[in-house]
C-alpha cells in the first residue's frame, strides 16, 4: 500500500505491473502538462482526472489491464482528435490502448486531452439537455 498522503500517481502505481509503471507515469505527466487545471485522484480503480473535482463526470483516466495501459476519455466517442484512433467502449466512452515499449505519440495524447477538457462543459450541457 502507498503511504498515507501519497500523491495519486504513487498511490496508483502500487497496484500496477512494474512493466507498465513507466508508461502510466509518462501518461500522467502528459495529461497534467496538457491540462494543468485537472484535479487527479484514484477513482474507479483508475488514475482519474476531473474538472472541479467532479469525479462522477470525469474527463480522462488512466487504467491498466494485463494487455495494455488504457487512456480513457469519458466522452471519447465525441472527440474529433479521437476519430480512427480511439476504441469505442460505450455510447460515450472511448479508449486509447497503449502497450509498453513503442514510443508514445505525445502530440496525439496532448491533442486528445486538450480537446476533452475544452469540450467537456459542452458535453455536460448536452447531456443535461438530453435528460431535461
Amino acid at each position: 500500500a502507498a503511504p498515507a498522503g501519497a500523491a495519486p500517481l504513487d498511490e496508483y502505481l502500487v497496484e500496477v505491473d512494474p512493466n507498465q509503471a513507466a508508461l502510466v507515469a509518462e501518461l500522467d505527466r502528459l495529461v497534467r502538462a496538457a491540462a494543468p487545471a485537472l484535479d487527479v485522484a484514484v477513482k474507479y480503480r483508475m488514475l482519474t482526472y476531473a474538472l472541479g473535482r467532479n469525479w462522477w463526470r470525469w474527463v480522462v483516466a488512466i487504467g491498466v489491464t494485463k494487455q495494455a495501459v488504457n487512456l480513457r476519455f469519458l466522452y471519447g466517442t465525441r472527440l474529433d482528435a479521437g476519430q480512427g484512433v480511439l476504441r469505442p467502449g460505450s455510447s460515450h466512452l472511448a479508449t486509447l490502448d497503449l502497450a509498453p515499449g513503442p514510443p508514445l505519440d505525445i502530440d496525439l495524447v496532448t491533442r486528445l486531452v486538450r480537446e476533452a477538457v475544452d469540450r467537456h462543459p459542452a458535453f455536460l450541457a448536452a447531456e443535461r439537455g438530453a435528460r431535461g
